[in-house]
Order: structure tokens, then C-alpha cells, then sequence
């Protein structure tokens, strides 16, 4: 299918899924085209930067643990490239990645999700296009 035919059907845009688990992807993009984007996938980081030089997407989501490019190095990436430095951004973590990332004293992007769902997602979203800081917790 043709990204406008996609777009047409998609009022909210399109959303890159990174992750290099298969099922997290097909959760998020679950998520996501529940909040109405069409979505595509990347289970690395080489393939989510591919996806990005080839298309302009609404937003992005990735886990930390995507190889070689991480989710954290795919975002500072984005922010070092004018072209992708407006895309809003959500970094998917577990607690236990985000008190790492604190304790290793690195900045972090403006919104994450820990764990996530639907309403999560979405505010994660909308809170990402302000640059507003907010971590989102079960």
C-alpha cells in the first residue's frame, strides 16, 4: 500500500515503531493505530535510521535495547539532525533502564513511558510535541 493511501486513512500521521523485540512492536503499533497512525516497524536501530532518511514520520517510539543504535542513541541522533530534530519522541523503558540512565547522570528526552498503554502513549505523544518533561508509571 502506497504511504498516501495510508496517510488518507490515518489522521494522526505516521509512527516509526523501534525495538528489537518483534512483539513490542506489534504492541505499539497496536497502540498506535489505535490512536490513528499508520505505523512501521524497526527492529534495530540501522533499520529505524533507514526508515527516517526514507520517510517523514509523525512521531517516533523506540525501546533503549534496540542494537547497534539504541533507542537513546537513535533519539540524540534525531536531535543532532535538523531534519529530525522537530519529530516528537518517545523513549519506552523499563524502570530499571530509567534509574540507570539517572544514575549514569545522561540527559534524557522529553518523554518517556514506563510501562506503557494506550492513554499513556498518547499523552506521552502530545507531551512530547511541547517539550514537556514526563515519565508515565503504572
Amino acid at each position: 500500500m502506497q504511504a498516501s493511501a495510508r496517510q488518507s486513512s490515518h489522521p494522526a500521521g505516521s509512527a516509526l515503531v523501534v525495538s528489537r523485540d518483534r512483539s513490542t512492536i506489534t504492541v505499539l503499533k497496536a497502540l498506535l493505530e489505535e490512536l490513528g497512525y499508520s505505523t512501521d516497524g524497526a527492529v534495530s536501530g540501522t533499520d529505524g535510521v533507514r526508515e527516517l532518511k526514507a520517510r517523514r514520520y509523525a512521531v517516533v517510539i523506540a525501546t533503549l535495547g534496540v542494537p547497534p543504535i539504541n533507542g537513546y542513541g537513535l533519539w540524540a541522533l534525531m536531535q543532532n539532525t535538523p531534519s529530525l530534530s522537530d519529530i516528537p519522541f518517545v523513549l519506552a523503558l523499563t524502570q530499571h533502564e530509567y534509574t540507570h540512565l539517572l544514575k549514569d547522570g545522561r540527559e534524557l528526552p522529553s518523554n518517556l513511558i514506563i510501562p506503557f498503554g494506550a492513554d499513556s502513549l498518547a499523552r506521552a505523544i502530545e507531551r512530547s510535541r511541547t517539550g514537556a518533561v514526563e515519565v508515565f508509571e503504572l
